[in-house]
C-alpha cells in the first residue's frame, strides 16, 4: 500500500505541476510537447497512460458502494476522475482523446451484449475495408490541411489524417513504411527486439523523410506496435503478438459475461477498456516498452487471469462447509 500511494501522490504531483505550467502558458498547444517532463519523456506517453487510468477512475468512482467506499472516499475519487479528464485534455495528445471515444464504443458494445466472435469478425471487416479503400483515404490525408497545434479540439483531432503538412504525421508513414520494407528483407526472423531504430535508417526514402527523420537511431521506434513486431520479430512473432491481443480480450469477455460478482466485474470491465485504449494507441504509438504504461497493461492482464481462474475453481462441499 505504502509503494502504491508514493505512486499515486506522485502521478497526481505531475499532474498539478502540468496545469500550472500549461496555465502560465495560457495553454497554448504548442508548448505541450516537454510539459510532461520530468515525469513523462514526452506527452504523448502522458496522454496515454492518462487515457488508459481514466476508465479505472470512472468505474471505480460510479460503484463507489459496490467497492464499499466511505462518503468521504468517493468525494475524493470524484475529484480525482475529474482531475485526470481535465489533464487528458490538456495533454492535447490526440491519439489519447480518440482512444478515449474508442473505448467508449466498446463500452457501449458490452452493454449491448456483443460477443467476442462478433467482436472479432468486426475488427476483421473494418480492417478489410480500410484496405480496399486505402487509396481513397490516402488521397484525402494528403489533401488535409488540419494543424495540430490549435486550441480548437475539432481541428486537433482532423489533423490526425494530415499528411500533407502534419510533420509528425508524415514521419509516422516514412516508419511505418520502413517497417515494412524490413519485414520484407527478413519475413520470418525479423531484425531482432528492440532493433527497428537501430536498423530502419537505410530504409528511408529521401523523399518520404522529414525535417525530423534521423539517420543514426535516436529518434523513436516505428510507431506501432504491430508494425514493430512485424519488423522486429517477422511474421511468427507478429501472429504470436495478435494472438496476445486476442486472448487478452476474449478473456475479458469471458470473465466480464460469466462472473456474478459484480466487484471482480467492475474490475474486469475496467480492465478491458483500460486495454482498449493501449490497443488503440498500438496503431499510432509504440509505448509497451514504458515502464509506466506497461505496468497498467500486464496489471490489466493479470486482473482478467485471475477473475477467469476463479471462475473455475470450484468449491469443494463437506458437512456443509465451503472448502476453497
Amino acid at each position: 500500500m505504502p509503494k502504491f500511494f508514493s505512486v499515486y501522490v506522485r502521478f497526481n504531483s505531475s499532474n498539478l505541476i502540468y496545469f500550472l505550467q500549461t496555465f502560465q502558458l495560457r495553454f497554448d498547444p504548442r508548448t505541450v510537447y516537454e510539459l510532461s517532463l520530468p515525469f513523462f519523456s514526452d506527452h504523448t506517453i502522458y496522454g496515454a497512460v492518462l487515457a488508459y487510468s481514466i476508465p479505472f477512475l470512472l468505474i471505480v468512482s460510479l460503484n463507489t458502494t459496490v467497492f464499499k467506499f466511505s462518503k468521504s472516499v468517493s468525494i475524493v475519487l470524484y475529484m480525482v476522475t475529474l482531475i485526470f479528464i481535465l489533464a487528458e485534455l490538456l495533454s492535447f495528445s490526440r491519439a489519447g482523446w480518440l482512444s478515449l471515444i474508442v473505448c467508449f464504443l466498446f463500452y457501449v458494445l458490452l452493454k449491448l451484449n456483443l460477443k467476442f466472435k462478433h467482436f472479432f469478425w468486426g475488427v476483421a471487416t473494418l480492417l478489410i475495408l480500410l484496405f480496399i479503400f486505402k487509396d481513397v483515404l490516402l488521397d484525402k490525408a494528403k489533401t488535409n490541411t488540419y494543424q495540430s497545434d490549435t486550441q480548437k479540439v475539432g481541428e486537433h483531432l482532423l489533423s490526425s489524417g494530415n499528411l500533407n503538412t502534419n510533420v509528425s504525421n508524415l514521419e509516422r508513414w516514412n516508419r511505418w513504411k520502413c517497417a515494412i520494407r524490413m519485414f520484407r528483407d527478413r519475413p520470418i526472423t525479423g531484425f531482432g527486439p528492440g532493433t527497428y531504430q537501430f536498423v530502419y535508417g537505410p530504409y528511408q526514402l529521401p523523399s518520404e523523410m522529414t525535417r525530423i527523420s534521423s539517420m543514426t537511431g535516436n529518434r523513436g521506434n516505428a510507431h506501432s506496435d504491430p508494425l514493430t513486431s512485424l519488423s522486429e520479430t517477422g511474421l511468427p512473432g507478429f501472429v504470436l503478438f495478435l494472438l496476445w491481443i486476442f486472448a487478452t480480450i476474449r478473456y475479458g469477455f469471458k470473465a466480464y459475461y460469466q462472473t456474478t460478482d459484480l466487484l471482480i466485474k467492475n474490475m474486469v470491465l475496467a480492465a478491458l477498456l483500460g486495454f482498449v485504449t493501449f490497443i488503440f494507441h498500438g496503431f499510432f504509438n509504440s509505448f509497451i516498452d514504458q515502464v509506466k504504461l506497461a505496468g497498467l497493461v500486464f496489471g490489466s492482464m493479470a486482473i482478467i487471469v485471475a477473475a477467469d481462474m476463479a471462475l473455475k475453481s470450484k468449491p469443494v462441499y463437506n458437512d456443509k462447509k465451503e472448502i476453497n
